[in-house]
């Protein structure tokens, strides 16, 4: 169900204008970063458009997390070595902090905005694994939990005192949500993102990252579905008691031909992503 066709997701949509929109050069970025045949120049120029938006992509790109040995010294330069799509990544990571902004210094947002960047970063490595894009795939994973991130932004207070409350059970956690909020962080994520034009395959990951995994091909929705659940078991959990990784439950829904990737990085993902993720907030 579009949200947005109901007086009652207008009505909360105008709540949410309060909160830092989401940067335009992010959102210009991902439509054009879109396209297969978009000029690296015109990717490059569209991210120049805002100075400190650049310079924390470039900051991000000259960090341990991608360890060229040369500095990369222009957005163009980045561009050209990262491609479009990672570079894409970057600016949201930048964008999503931004949306943040001092909410993120809170407990509650530092442990929905590692649950992010942990699921993005799973997402990438089975994408990898399964010799599918893996920049789309951290992409999505990035973003998946954009109306987590709406609704704790929108009162960080009560939500953290759901977070709290969902410690013993998180399975009651987008329940509390509905009770709270009229809708979950699924059904907030989606709605936004069309509000903001976001292209309708990350809508959809958001729609229907917490449902089970259909069997058949494995694509984006399920390499998130399958990664958010992975980010959970490995410590990055957003409520509650992290269960038990178990490599051979992530397996059974993986081909045979990436079983020998995951199973041989499995042991080291969470201490992998720990760093990376420190790495990406780090500040200047």
């Amino acid at each position: 169900m579009d949200l947005l066709c109901a007086p009652e997701a207008r009505t909360r949509l105008r709540r949410w204008e309060n909160l830092s929109p989401f940067h335009p050069v992010a959102l210009r970025l991902m439509r054009a970063a879109a396209s297969d045949d978009v000029p690296l120049t015109e990717v490059a120029a569209i991210v120049r458009r805002d100075a400190v938006f650049a310079a924390e992509i470039l900051r991000l790109a000259n960090s341990p997390m991608f360890g060229f040995r040369q500095e990369i010294d222009s957005v163009l330069h980045a561009v050209c070595l990262l491609g479009p799509e990672r570079v894409r990544g970057l600016a949201l990571t930048v964008a999503l902090r931004r949306f943040l902004g001092a909410v993120l210094a809170t407990e509650a947002a530092r442990v929905c905005w590692r649950h992010n960047l942990a699921c993005a970063m799973v997402a990438e490595e089975l994408a990898l694994a399964l010799m599918m894009p893996s920049d789309a795939a951290y992409t999505a994973g990035l973003v998946h939990d954009l109306g987590r991130l709406a609704l704790l932004a929108s009162d960080p207070n009560h939500y953290a005192a759901m977070l709290a409350e969902a410690e013993a059970k998180p399975s009651r956690l987008c329940a509390l949500e509905r009770e709270a909020f009229g809708v979950d962080h699924c059904q907030a994520g989606a709605t936004l993102m069309r509000h903001w034009g976001f292209p309708p395959v990350l809508c959809d990951v958001a729609a229907v990252h917490h449902q089970p995994v259909a069997s058949g091909p494995v694509g984006v929705r399920e390499i998130v579905q399958l990664a958010c659940r992975t980010a959970d078991s490995i410590g990055f959990q957003v409520a509650g008691r992290a269960p038990p990784f178990e490599v051979e439950e992530l397996l059974q829904w993986l081909p045979n031909s990436a079983h020998a990737r995951i199973r041989r990085g499995a042991g080291e993902m969470a201490l992998n992503i720990a760093i990376r993720i420190n790495t990406v907030e780090i500040q200047d």
